[in-house]
């Protein structure tokens, strides 16, 4: 049995985590769990199944957001689950790298919510379209 829908953000920074949750909530009208790290996280997934949508910093403590990316595609009831990864990292290839590990969109910090919440959008329906459209995943820079 599929449990209500559900949008997982994976944030260990409080002051970032208000704005997004409320965006989210408002337009999506489900509630949004926070994790402050990806054990946090992965007990969730564990608890509640697959999310609407994993949205997740890179940084956290214990598993970084990298790992995180795997261990969720890894499990099969999140094949299909998008994830968007928001960072401060200013790497020139983690937005490669986290798209590679199969994460859908790349934020950087700061970032809009409501940038993420019509990303988020455009990720739903190319995800849940017809089935023979290809899909490339999306990255951002910082205002969505």
């Amino acid at each position: 049995m599929r449990s209500s829908p559900f949008i997982l953000l994976v944030e260990d920074c409080e002051d970032a985590v208000t704005a997004l949750q409320m965006a989210l909530e408002t337009h999506y009208r489900c509630p949004v769990h926070y994790a402050r790290d990806a054990a946090c996280a992965l007990d969730i997934l564990g608890a509640l199944g697959a999310p609407l949508a994993v949205i997740t910093d890179l940084h956290l403590p214990g598993v970084d957001g990298f790992e995180l990316i795997a261990l969720v595609r890894r499990n099969d009831s999140c094949a299909r689950t998008p994830i968007i990864v928001l960072s401060a990292d200013t790497h020139p290839r983690t937005p490669g790298r986290v798209l590679e590990l199969g994460a859908d969109a790349f934020f950087e910090k700061p970032c809009s919510p409501v940038g993420i919440c019509l990303q988020l959008e455009r990720i739903l329906h190319a995800k849940n379209g017809s089935a023979g459209s290809s899909q490339r995943p999306l990255s951002s820079g910082p205002n969505g």
